[in-house]
């Protein structure tokens, strides 16, 4: 299949100047819940299949060229119930930083976005679970939840000539919440049982 999106895309624009792997699957379990087939399921759609399409099209990219990898949080922190879902996201960032070690003297950059919780279809019902909206609302500083939006204009940037010395690097899209110990005054103030 990916070489078929590369021959397509070369068919069509004669060219290839940016790939962007975006691909995730929710609802992730605990490493003791977690079978095989979820594993390979996991492991195929969030980090096979970018391997194979970034393997596939980089040899048609010149300079200038640049992969963006959506991760996400959980393959900078980690998390609960991460399992399987961690380890391929934490790979795809680690396939990146080889990417671009080995195709920046092309100029062929390579970078990461790590959403967080992004008010996707995909997301968007887990809110009606208590726990996931405190841990997810009451521990974000910045006052709103990602939206698909604030995830794709750094995609933008990144695919620009405004990020040319940008190789290698993760960013991350979430409000603050890996990076702070933030608790809103409601979860400080209210009891939790």
């Amino acid at each position: 299949a990916t070489q078929r999106i590369v021959n397509f895309t070369l068919e069509r624009f004669g060219r290839i100047d940016i790939l962007i792997n975006n691909a995730g699957a929710g609802s992730p379990k605990p490493l003791h819940e977690t079978d095989d087939e979820l594993l390979d399921q996991f492991l195929g759609l969030m980090l096979r299949a970018p391997f194979r399409l970034a393997r596939d099209a980089i040899v048609h990219m010149k300079a200038g060229s640049g992969i963006v990898n959506v991760t996400s949080t959980y393959a900078v922190i980690g998390g609960r119930r991460g399992g399987a879902y961690t380890a391929a996201k934490a790979g795809l960032n680690m396939l990146t930083e080889h990417i671009a070690c080995d195709y920046g003297p092309q100029r062929i950059r390579a970078n990461n976005v790590a959403p967080g919780v992004t008010m996707t279809d995909m997301v968007r019902h887990r809110f009606e679970d208590e726990m996931f909206k405190r841990v997810n609302v009451e521990t974000t500083p910045y006052p709103r939840l990602s939206e698909v939006e604030d995830v794709a204009n750094v995609i933008a940037f990144l695919c620009s000539p405004e990020a040319e010395m940008l190789n290698g690097q993760t960013i991350v899209v979430d409000g603050g919440w890996t990076k702070t110990k933030y608790m809103s005054p409601r979860a400080l103030n209210s009891e939790w049982v």
